[in-house]
């Protein structure tokens, strides 16, 4: 992946989320499968894309990536292929140190 929005269904991730649909929909240059949203919550997430998709149809392209962030396995895995995490988990204390 280019970016991932990491806690996309908090208060900021929602908005940082909104802000990227915004900017791949302005922007046909950029391929929306190289993005994602994560999070803990499936549904959630599903919920959050949906509500994206009032934005640019196209969100639904948008990759979903669950997992928590204490798992030193999903966050590898996330690390490993994907260019920029955007973290936007919190309480940050509390979910943010292991990545």
């Amino acid at each position: 992946f280019d970016v991932v929005i990491f806690g996309a269904t908090g208060f900021t991730g929602k908005l940082a989320s909104e802000h990227l649909t915004r900017r791949l929909a302005g922007d046909a240059s950029l391929r929306w499968e190289r993005f994602a949203l994560a999070g803990r919550n499936r549904e959630k997430l599903v919920a959050v894309r949906k509500r994206l998709e009032e934005i640019s149809p196209r969100a639904k392209e948008l990759q979903l990536l669950v997992g928590d962030g204490n798992s030193e396995e999903f966050l590898e895995t996330m690390c490993k292929k994907t260019n920029v995490v955007l973290t936007y988990v919190g309480p940050y204390l509390k979910y943010s140190l292991p990545l």
